[in-house]
């Protein structure tokens, strides 16, 4: 669980520096890193989401 911590605040710290760089040069290429983002954020939910479910439908296995 560390490990998959560690990579979820990676991955937000890249979204959130790309969303910056690009956000602060032109107003077209906003649109483009706001979606970048979107679509890194989902990722991490779904991802985050499956372990969750993974580790609820293993404790309910040693019950």
């Amino acid at each position: 669980m560390p490990i998959l911590m560690s990579l979820i605040l990676v991955s937000y710290g890249i979204a959130a520096s790309v969303l910056v760089s690009v956000t602060r040069g032109n107003g077209n290429a906003s649109l483009g890193a706001w979606f970048t983002a979107a679509g890194m954020f989902v990722t991490i939910g779904v991802m985050v989401t499956g372990e969750l479910l993974k580790r609820i439908k293993s404790q309910n296995d040693k019950l």
